[in-house]
């Protein structure tokens, strides 16, 4: 699979490149995380207690949080299906 990506190394910025999956995946995995939270403008968190609670509204109720884990898990079965 092909992803559209905008790429700003060899490519003016706002043009699009091509990238496949496998590209992007070793993208993220040869970049450290310190290096990625900078590129995203995002900081990590000092204390567990800042993100307790903060999905609590995602949901309207029990049903339909354990409905999205499972679609999670469906999904990455049927990803697994697909490479073997």
């Amino acid at each position: 699979m092909a992803y559209p990506l905008t790429s700003h190394e060899g490519n003016p910025p706002g043009r699009v490149a091509e990238v496949h999956e496998k590209e992007v995946v070793r993208a993220w995995q040869d970049t450290p995380v310190a290096e990625l939270a900078s590129n995203q403008n995002v900081q990590p968190i000092q204390r567990l207690e800042e993100i307790l609670g903060k999905g609590k509204d995602l949901w309207k109720d029990e049903e339909e949080f354990e409905n999205f884990v499972q679609g999670i898990y469906q999904r990455r079965k049927e990803d697994r299906e697909r490479r073997e």
